[in-house]
């Protein structure tokens, strides 16, 4: 009886999306052969490098680098004790399926014949995925563990924690979000319209490892009437920067120009050390996304991060200007626009868009450039192989910036 295993990382099934490489086993016995794919960690194509076929395994200093290494090292350990063990044994073995199953312990050799329930089967998939991929920003993992929660709290709503796939209502669970249940208020359709698209990409990677079998949302879908969202005009703008206000508000009065002078995210200020701008360029991954950002600060942001140099809360916390929770800085513009007669329910969103309307306004409209200042993906912008955005035409653009800002009419 010739009989082999092969543990091996299938490049051409390399994920389109995320180019991640799936893990297959393949058996050889009496000259016929069974392949499967392994329900382990796929890898990035960095990592092959590491990876011995003679072994099947991956570098033991890897390994103890990186959990996630250890972990796959591990299985393909267990995956070998198996194999060994069955062959050791008296058990007769026709076909190389029987070695497969006996190996993955699938069929009439699982250990495990209870019915995984249909939140169960996302939320292990969410434990053992999503929260171990370095790849995934910290805001994608935030957001994907929300929309579970939301499922988890329908289900108990309805005391349907333990269906299944096909017993799950997804029309239901649509209407729970947009809806008022109890004490629960209802969520916005764009909102809601997040959660379902959070929750659809955990069922087709389920869908793909052949972990489930259906998609309940298959059909499902909430029509949303787009608006065009308010933004704040240049004599506002002039209004909010040259308001004369006490301490307190200030901090948040000098927070939000900062936002509308470099167009980064609340979060992204608040985390700024020192050293990122001593150059007065900045270059960092973004919080929510974890897209690299770059840009030449404007010299009027400058002058509001140098203002705060010396602030006992700066040095404190290494930071580039006093730190202030989102509630409190939304709460304290709604006070400022309102004594500055500025009619929008005004919030840190309106800062953004304020930076993008002004590399508009400055003359700034290269694709890439904007992206780039802005820290948006260029992942599927097929100009991204022939254009690289340089230092050149990111001082250019800070000249530009910085002319506009100097020309704003005072309000």
């Amino acid at each position: 009886m010739k009989t082999s295993m092969k543990i091996y990382p299938n490049q051409r099934k390399k994920s389109t999306k995320n180019s991640k490489i799936p893990f297959y086993l393949r058996i050889i016995h009496n000259g016929k052969k069974s392949e499967a794919r392994l329900n382990v960690s796929e890898i990035s194509e960095e990592y092959l490098k590491k990876w011995s076929q003679e072994t099947q395994r991956f570098n033991m200093k890897l390994s103890r680098e990186i959990e996630s290494i250890r972990l796959l090292n591990n299985k393909f350990q267990f995956f070998e004790n198996r194999f060994n063990l069955l062959l050791n044994s008296q058990t007769k073995i026709d076909f190389p399926s029987q070695l497969r199953n006996y190996i993955l312990e699938r069929d009439e050799f699982s250990n495990n014949k209870k019915v995984i329930s249909f939140y169960n089967k996302l939320n292990n998939h969410f434990k053992k995925r999503i929260l171990t991929d370095q790849e995934l920003s910290i805001g994608t993992k935030k957001n994907k563990r929300k929309a579970l929660n939301h499922l988890q709290n329908f289900l108990c709503f309805k005391n349907m924690i333990e269906s299944t796939e096909k017993e799950f209502n997804a029309h239901d669970f649509l209407d729970y979000l947009i809806s008022n249940h109890g004490n629960k208020k209802p969520m916005k359709k764009v909102s809601a319209k997040a959660i379902i698209k959070d929750i659809k990409t955990l069922i087709n990677d389920l869908i793909r490892r052949k972990e489930l079998s259906i998609n309940p949302f298959l059909g499902q879908t909430i029509k949303i009437k787009h608006q065009i969202q308010p933004t704040l005009t240049p004599s506002e703008f002039c209004a909010i920067r040259d308001f004369n206000c006490n301490s307190k508000l200030m901090i948040y009065k000098d927070l939000f120009l900062v936002m509308c002078y470099t167009g980064l995210s609340y979060t992204d200020i608040q985390d700024l050390e020192p050293r990122k701008i001593e150059d007065g360029e900045i270059e960092i991954q973004r919080n929510k996304s974890s897209i690299i950002t770059r840009q030449y600060l404007p010299k009027q942001a400058l002058k509001i991060f140098k203002k705060y140099s010396n602030h006992i809360e700066t040095n404190i916390y290494n930071r580039v200007i006093p730190k202030r929770s989102l509630d409190k800085m939304n709460l304290n513009l709604k006070l400022i626009s309102a004594k500055c007669s500025i009619e929008h329910n005004l919030s840190t969103k309106y800062a953004r868009r304020f930076f993008r309307a002004s590399l508009n306004k400055a003359d700034i409209r290269e694709p890439n450039l904007v992206k780039t200042m802005m820290g948006h993906s260029i992942h599927k912008d097929m100009d991204k192989h022939y254009l690289f955005v340089d230092n050149k035409m990111l001082l250019e653009a800070k000249e530009k910036l910085e002319l506009y800002f100097n020309n704003l009419s005072t309000y």
